[in-house]
């Protein structure tokens, strides 16, 4: 694997199983995300959070997004706390004093809980996009090439390719 490949985030049979108990809990949330947020803070949130996750599939998507979402509008400041959010819920995987102290400033700032919220639903999805890209990268490109990482599981990786290509 390249050694740029060497750093992103990949899942283990562990952290896949709670990265998608947690993406099923916040479904209905998820969908009424759309509602709640205005694209470009959808867009600031997975943009931020893709840079951080570093996945090359989600990079093409959102610079795909980012030419169909005015990035310039009246927003600013709001914009950025959104863009704060994702990179910081990406260096923390979701959790942390950093990514819950940006989720109240949003709250604050926007003078709506709901924002934060839906903030919150996008990111995680976003992070579980990005794992699955690079989980999916890595077996491609690193397992299967004889180049792949110390903490990486073939077998895991294979089904989990499998499984995403055809269908379970």
């Amino acid at each position: 694997m390249a050694s740029d490949d060497a750093n992103k985030k990949l899942w283990t049979w562990e952290s896949a199983l709670v990265d998608h108990v947690r993406i099923m809990l916040r479904i209905p949330a998820m969908l009424l995300s759309t509602a709640i947020l205005s694209a470009e803070e959808m867009e600031a949130v997975e943009s931020a959070l893709s840079d951080v996750n570093d996945c090359n599939i989600s990079k093409l998507y959102c610079r795909h997004a980012a030419r169909m979402v005015d990035m310039n509008s009246s927003g600013g400041a709001n914009l950025r706390l959104f863009k704060e959010y994702g990179a910081s819920f990406g260096i923390r995987n979701g959790n942390g004093w950093g990514v819950q102290e940006i989720f109240e400033n949003i709250a604050i700032s926007t003078g709506q809980a709901s924002k934060a919220s839906a903030a919150q639903s996008i990111a995680f999805l976003q992070m579980w996009m990005d794992l699955v890209g690079n989980t999916i990268l890595g077996f491609l490109k690193g397992s299967m090439t004889g180049n792949g990482r110390s903490e990486q599981n073939v077998s895991f990786e294979g089904i989990f390719t499998h499984i995403i290509f055809e269908g379970i």
